[in-house]
């Protein structure tokens, strides 16, 4: 009975101990600053910028059709049958229709493929994040890149081990 209670003892006193002994360990690290370190984004940007480009270029023609248009509406309509000034005007709405869907067809088309290209470097990082967590014995890793950690005490910043799990520099 003796050693029952020394054991009960020994594991009440212990055992607190231990499980209250351990810490939380917490680590930070700058997204920004990985992501614009990885040769991925640099070319998705290449990408996405030139399809950005590309739809202004086609979407500032439409407009400068758009306005010639208009404009030779204006300056000519006195001149013009009733017949012709209702199919000018036909045309100058079918024509802002068409800018307005393909100012709408071009966003979804960027978006489309923004999603595309940055969807698997998204999940290429979060996995090197949850390795080096893993690894490191985190408990919680804080992204301060979004400024929503405004203090951190025993915080140590894992940036550099995530980069060099992606290998890069």
């Amino acid at each position: 009975m003796k050693k029952f209670f020394k054991t009960v003892f020994i594991l009440f006193f212990f055992l607190p101990l231990s499980v209250f002994g351990q810490q939380d360990k917490f680590g930070n690290i700058n997204t920004n600053d990985l992501l614009s370190s990885m040769p991925e984004i640099v070319a998705a940007k290449a990408v996405l910028d030139s399809m950005t480009k590309k739809a202004q270029t086609t979407l500032k023609s439409l407009e400068d059709e758009y306005q010639q248009k208009t404009s030779d509406y204006e300056n000519n309509s006195a001149t013009w049958t009733d017949a012709e000034k209702k199919s000018k005007a036909t045309e100058i709405t079918q024509l802002q229709q068409r800018a307005t869907q393909y100012q709408t067809d071009a966003k979804e088309e960027l978006e489309k493929k923004q999603d595309e290209k940055m969807t698997p470097i998204i999940n290429k990082v979060k996995d090197a994040i949850k390795q080096v967590a893993k690894e490191g014995g985190y408990t919680y890793i804080f992204d301060t890149a979004g400024g929503m950690v405004l203090y951190a005490i025993d915080s140590e910043d894992i940036t550099p081990l995530v980069k060099k799990k992606l290998n890069l520099k």
